[in-house]
């Protein structure tokens, strides 16, 4: 159902479900973002890293997503399941020893990457380190939450504010679609990515509506260049 190898589909499938996506953001994440307003100092990321780890449950994962998009380790695309290549073929091994060494080094790579926690989580299950999939879990939850809590993504009036490609993929994930199609639109002074949601298991023709993000800050990054699609 979700293009996974058995090792994963155990704990990933139960992880929607785990990730709260409907559940209220946590304290200060679900203020929309405005690139062109955001006042984070390049060097605010380390800081609020360091409070978020220490403290999940209290951390503002808007401010630290937005944080990041300040630092050098910013790129608004490029990501792709290439990057856990090495992890699949451990976990498909039952080498978990290694396979969670490789998930907690693409989380270090980029700690706000949903996509990074959510392998991680799934290793750490495997694993049976409740205290490890617990925390990756709570920044999965946190970031996403982060993100939908910024808008519903269901006109151009209300997008969800994004900072990579990576995570629009995401929330399709979450909601068992994925991408039909892409279109940019400009409203409202912001540049807005359309995708045309699809069921997971679906084609083009079967596209059940358009959800729209806000990519702002990947505009901001690129020079207005503009985003680049993944591969898929």
């Amino acid at each position: 159902m979700y293009g996974l190898s058995g090792w994963r589909a155990v704990a990933v499938a139960g992880l929607v479900a785990l990730s709260g996506c409907t559940a209220p953001p946590p304290p200060g994440s679900s203020a929309p973002f405005d690139a062109a307003t955001d006042a984070s100092p390049a060097g605010a990321y380390a800081g609020l890293l360091a409070a978020a780890k220490a403290s999940p449950h209290d951390a503002d994962f808007t401010r630290l997503r937005m944080a990041f998009t300040r630092t050098p380790a910013y790129a608004s695309h490029g990501q792709t399941d290439r990057d856990f290549a090495a992890l699949f073929e451990a976990g498909g091994a039952g080498d978990w020893q290694k396979a969670q060494a490789l998930a907690e080094a693409q989380v270090e790579r980029n700690y706000v990457r949903l996509k990074a926690h959510r392998y991680a989580a799934a290793v750490a299950h495997q694993r049976g380190d409740k205290a490890a999939e617990e925390h990756h879990l709570t920044f999965y939850r946190g970031l996403l939450s982060s993100i939908t809590g910024s808008g519903d993504g269901k006109s151009p009036d209300t997008p969800m504010s994004v900072i990579s490609v990576d995570e629009e993929y995401e929330v399709l994930w979450t909601r068992r679609q994925r991408s039909g199609g892409q279109s940019l639109l400009q409203h409202n002074g912001k540049m807005l990515d359309v995708l045309a949601a699809v069921p997971e298991t679906g084609s083009a023709a079967t596209r059940t509506e358009d959800v729209y993000f806000d990519v702002s800050a990947l505009f901001e990054w690129a020079g207005q260049r503009g985003p680049q699609r993944p591969s898929k």
